[in-house]
């Protein structure tokens, strides 16, 4: 089986509400995607599974794959701004949930990124997490 095999069983199980399976087959997709020297789809697998790690309130294993996520993506050459937009969320979420002082810069980042990518629900979901802090 493939990462992005894997990616996909995790999408199926994500949306039919199994969050813990779903969280451990992005493990192992982003397991094989570092094997295999692909740092687009470990980003994206490190992404997906820390942010159903934060929505399943394990914070404290959500951090590490988010941050490898947002680093990651932060070195590739021609990153979109909604590709890392995506990446700066989730740890700006989690971290305003820790109420860590690194949330609101990580949540206006991600609010400017969607603006420049034309995400206007983006730049709404931050605006009103920023206020949320406020």
């Amino acid at each position: 089986m493939t990462a992005a095999d894997l990616i996909a069983r995790a999408g199926d199980a994500r949306r039919e509400g199994r969050m813990m399976e779903a969280a451990a087959l992005y493990g192992q997709a982003a397991d094989l995607a570092r094997a295999a020297a692909d740092p687009v789809l470990l980003a994206h697998a490190l992404r997906h599974q820390g942010e159903i790690l934060s929505l399943a309130g394990e914070a404290a294993a959500a951090e590490a794959p988010l941050v490898e996520a947002l680093e990651i993506v932060r070195s590739l050459a021609g990153v979109e701004p909604l590709d890392l937009a995506n990446a700066v969320r989730p740890l700006g979420i989690l971290r305003a949930r820790a109420g860590h002082a690194s949330a609101r810069a990580l949540l206006a980042e991600a609010r400017d990124l969607y603006a420049r990518a034309g995400v206007d629900a983006g730049v709404s979901e931050m605006d009103g997490r920023l206020a949320d802090l406020a």
